[in-house]
């Protein structure tokens, strides 16, 4: 009877690693191994007395909890996106748990005693591969490929609005400044260092803008109230009457000594 329990329970220990996950080696040192996440995968660490396993997660992830089957047999250690972990007691195969500002992750713990620290079987390090995060990174990249191409194939711009006022920094301001209705236009002197471009919301909360560069023309995905432009300590703000003329019927003139409308066709 009990040969035949140790049996099942043999049966049983290997199905379940059957269908775990084993990290595999990154082709350079057969220690440092990789995985694809996947939530719904156990992922089996095999580890040595005497040695540390260093398990690195996506670079935006922060380790928040660690959870393990058997807190007493293992020792660890959490720093940002890295977590470290080291068998201590005698039998200390158990399950581990992680969860990040992102994600969940499971594990199965194994520990043995190393042959040698460079036996084959030994693991150093896991890095997590992310198929999902590289795909929609690939997908972006092609969306903005095909905006590029779709731009360049298409008419000659027709600009609409020309009513374009700047205040600030001459060093970073555009020659030119348009919009036809979808997109807006800086043109810069050929060579020009260009700066980084914000929208600026009503409450002067800025936020990144998408955008991509033809000849000496940046051209902005959007038609945007006010633009700021940073460079260094270099700022600069432009402000699109029209955008506010069409929105609120306000007048185009400036009430502000300081603006000058630098930018005209």
């Amino acid at each position: 009877m009990k040969n035949t329990f140790s049996i099942v329970l043999l049966i049983a220990f290997s199905a379940m690693l059957n269908a775990a996950e084993v990290p595999k080696s990154n082709g350079f040192d057969y220690r440092i191994t990789s995985v694809d996440y996947n939530p719904a995968q156990v992922i089996i660490i095999h580890s040595h007395y005497g040695f540390s396993t260093h398990i690195q997660f996506g670079a935006t992830e922060l380790v928040d909890k660690v959870v393990l089957g058997d807190k007493d047999a293992w020792k660890t250690a959490k720093t940002a996106n890295h977590l470290f972990i080291k068998p201590t007691a005698n039998k200390a195969d158990t399950n581990m748990t992680v969860l990040t500002n992102k994600r969940t992750y499971n594990f199965l713990l194994l520990a043995s005693e190393a042959e040698t620290p460079d036996a084959k079987q030994m693991l150093f390090q896991l890095d997590f591969d992310y198929p999902d995060e590289k795909k929609s990174k690939a997908d972006d990249v092609k969306k903005m490929e095909l905006l590029k191409q779709k731009l360049t194939d298409e008419d000659p711009i027709s600009p609409s609005n020309w009513n374009y006022w700047i205040k600030g920094s001459a060093s970073i301001a555009p020659e030119q400044a348009f919009d036809d209705n979808r997109f807006t236009y800086l043109e810069f002197a050929p060579g020009t260092d260009l700066p980084a471009f914000f929208m600026e919301d009503e409450h002067g909360k800025e936020s990144l803008i998408n955008i991509h560069i033809k000849d000496n023309t940046v051209i902005l995905h959007k038609v945007f109230k006010r633009l700021v432009l940073r460079r260094g300590e270099n700022v600069a703000c432009i402000v699109n009457k029209g955008y506010q003329r069409k929105q609120q019927g306000a007048s185009t003139g400036s009430t502000d000594p300081d603006i000058q409308r630098v930018i005209r066709q």
